[in-house]
C-alpha cells in the first residue's frame, strides 16, 4: 500500500502552481476586457466628435463660401458704406424717439356684478328682461 499514495487532502507543489496560473490568467483577462471596454469607450466617444466637429466644419465652409458672394459683398456695402446703386432712389424711415419715461399703467376698468345665468332665464322668461 505503501506505492499507492492515498490523498490526505494536501496540495502539492504542481497543485499550487497550477492554481496560482489559473487565477492569474483569469486576472489577465479581466484586464484585457476592462482595457478593451474603455478603448471602445474612447472610440466611441471620439467618433461622436468627429461627427461633431464635421458639422461644424461644413457649416463653417458654407459660411465662407456665402461671405464670398457678390450679394453678401453689396449688402454689407449696403449696411456699412451706406453705398447705393446709381439708379437707386433711397428712402429714409424715421422712427420715434425712444425714451426711458415709464409708461403709465392702464386703469382696469372696474366690472358691474353680472347677475347669474339663472336669474338672467327667469327675468327672460318673466318678462322683465327688457329693463
Amino acid at each position: 500500500m505503501d506505492n499507492d499514495k492515498i490523498h490526505t487532502g494536501k496540495f502539492n507543489a504542481w497543485q499550487v502552481i497550477f492554481i496560482l496560473l489559473i487565477i492569474y490568467l483569469l486576472f489577465m483577462l479581466y484586464q484585457a476586457l476592462a482595457l478593451n471596454y474603455s478603448t471602445s469607450q474612447k472610440i466611441k466617444n471620439l467618433k461622436s466628435e468627429i461627427s461633431t466637429l464635421e458639422a461644424n466644419k461644413n457649416m463653417l465652409e458654407d459660411l465662407i463660401m456665402y461671405y464670398q458672394t457678390d450679394a453678401f459683398k453689396e449688402l454689407e456695402a449696403r449696411k456699412k458704406l451706406g453705398m447705393r446703386k446709381p439708379d437707386e432712389k433711397v428712402l429714409v424711415v424715421e422712427t420715434k424717439e425712444v425714451t426711458d419715461k415709464p409708461v403709465e399703467p392702464i386703469k382696469a376698468v372696474e366690472e358691474t356684478p353680472q347677475a347669474s345665468n339663472f336669474s338672467l332665464w327667469m327675468k327672460y322668461f318673466s318678462g322683465k328682461g327688457d329693463e
